[in-house]
């Protein structure tokens, strides 16, 4: 018989794609059924709807994701901000060098600044008073 898990707490242990062993590929694989998944069952259109309802009528967005992985999903808050004429920043932020060098190489994002780093020490080169 399993035990309930008690999902009233935020665990803090490591998820298992942050673990220094796994090999890329299989990080790029998870990121790539991530965006699949994503772009089928309405991760992206969630997103987006929160953004536009932050948003309101404001013409400019600066926006942060911790655990970037490939910048799939600054991406398609990216596009989405070209078509609609709003004026978008981003900083990708991930541990894993390798998915920041994925975001860097896939995904031409303008105004993008990608930190490999953990999100509790990175450092911005961007800063408030520029936003």
């Amino acid at each position: 018989m399993h035990q309930a898990i008690d999902l009233r707490y935020r665990s803090y242990t490591k998820e298992l794609l942050d673990k220094d062993d796994i090999p890329f590929e299989d990080i790029r694989l998870n990121m790539h059924e991530l965006n699949t998944i994503n772009t089928w069952l309405g991760g992206h259109n969630i997103t987006l709807a929160g953004v536009k309802k932050l948003l309101k009528d404001r013409k400019q967005v600066n926006v942060c994701e911790i655990g970037c992985g490939d910048g799939n999903n600054l991406f398609q808050l990216y596009k989405w901000s070209k078509k609609k004429g709003i004026q978008f920043r981003c900083t990708g932020i991930d541990i894993k060098p390798e998915c920041i060098e994925s975001a860097k190489r896939d995904y031409t994002i303008e105004n993008a600044e990608w930190l490999t780093s953990d999100y509790k020490i990175a450092e911005f080169k961007v800063k408030l008073s520029d936003i």
